[in-house]
């Protein structure tokens, strides 16, 4: 079974090097997020959070948490008022935005794809086949 170690250690190995990187979230800041948005983010995202937000792979890239936790285009909280106004439901956490269209972690755990014109039926049963099939091979 393909696990979010996998997809971790693949990003890893097709990481674009860069001059300069943001730095990856701390357990604090991953927990001021948590208690500031009011629920627990699930193990698998909080690895990748911690292990590659801030990786260089093909044209996609993370949602970040930003240490000023500001609201400013790329970040969590910025992504979650915008998912709101498009009628995203609520606990839909987004993980990753391409063309005004969002990658969502479901309370499920799937990731489903939301085009800015609705919902569509595309969706990846883990976070690690997501980061596999989409981040990795359509990135």
């Amino acid at each position: 079974m393909y696990s979010i170690e996998d997809a971790i250690e693949q990003i890893q190995a097709a990481d674009i090097p860069t001059p300069i990187k943001s730095p990856l979230p701390t357990n604090e800041l991953v927990a001021n997020y948590e208690a500031k948005l009011g629920f627990t983010f699930p193990t698998d995202y909080k690895k990748v959070l911690k292990e590659i937000s801030n990786a260089f792979v093909g044209t996609l890239t993370l949602i970040k948490l930003r240490p000023s936790m500001e609201t400013e285009y790329g970040e969590l909280c910025d992504a979650i008022q915008r998912c709101a106004e498009l009628g995203i439901p609520a606990g839909w956490l987004p993980i990753c935005e391409d063309n005004a269209n969002f990658y969502l972690l479901t309370p499920h755990g799937t990731v489903q794809f939301w085009d800015h014109n609705g919902t569509n039926n595309e969706e990846w049963q883990t976070l690690a086949i997501w980061i596999r099939d989409v981040w990795l091979l359509e990135g």
